[in-house]
């Protein structure tokens, strides 16, 4: 298989890109025993579109990782009184709203259930587009319950886009120690352009 390797920056980990990024990720999660290994892994990828791809390709496999999509309250948000304003207000509205929105609250309590729940499809493989109809079906918040302590911890796999990582304002938000993560990057070569905006 072609593919670079070199010295990830943010955890001692293999930094990659390759040209078959669900065959990549699949060996790396198994180990030679067939269980999940415990370090978690970070794959990232310019769009949510390519993150769709790989999940889909992931479902493909027999690898069932406890995974977890992260993408921006504009993506996640399912109140439709936050929903319905222009994107530059979502945010503070969700800031102003904070637990007293009715989907935040619920995202804790799904949270506790949400690897392992038989109402929630692919045993927890959900791409973007899946997390946000799972919280509308459950009325909980997509957004929240992807930064949620409980799945954070548990899940051994977590997809987003590689401004999450290369933007230090936002990496400092992400519920997890990137030191002790695993980052795969698809398409390394379009980093130059996120990092020098």
């Amino acid at each position: 298989m072609d593919s670079k390797k070199t010295k990830n920056p943010f955890s001692g980990g293999i930094f990659s890109h390759s040209v078959n990024c669900s065959f990549l990720l699949s060996v790396l999660i198994v180990v030679g025993d067939g269980t999940i290994a415990g370090r978690k892994l970070i794959y990232c990828s310019r769009t949510h579109t390519q993150i769709k791809q790989v999940v889909r390709e992931l479902r493909k496999t027999a690898y069932k990782p406890k995974i977890m999509v992260m993408g921006s309250r504009e993506q996640l948000c399912v109140n439709p009184n936050v929903r319905s304003q222009p994107p530059y207000a979502q945010k503070a509205m969700c800031h102003s709203l904070g637990p007293q929105c009715p989907y935040f609250e619920r995202a804790s309590f799904i949270a506790k259930h949400y690897y392992g729940d038989p109402s929630i499809p692919k045993e927890s493989t959900l791409d973007i587009e899946d997390l946000y109809d799972l919280g509308v079906k459950k009325r909980c918040c997509p957004y929240f319950l992807s930064r949620d302590t409980e799945i954070t911890l548990r899940s051994q796999v977590v997809f987003l886009p590689y401004n999450y990582i290369m933007d230090p304002f936002i990496r400092s938000t992400l519920p997890f120690d990137m030191k002790e993560c695993t980052v795969i990057i698809d398409e390394a070569h379009n980093i130059v352009g996120v990092t020098t905006c």
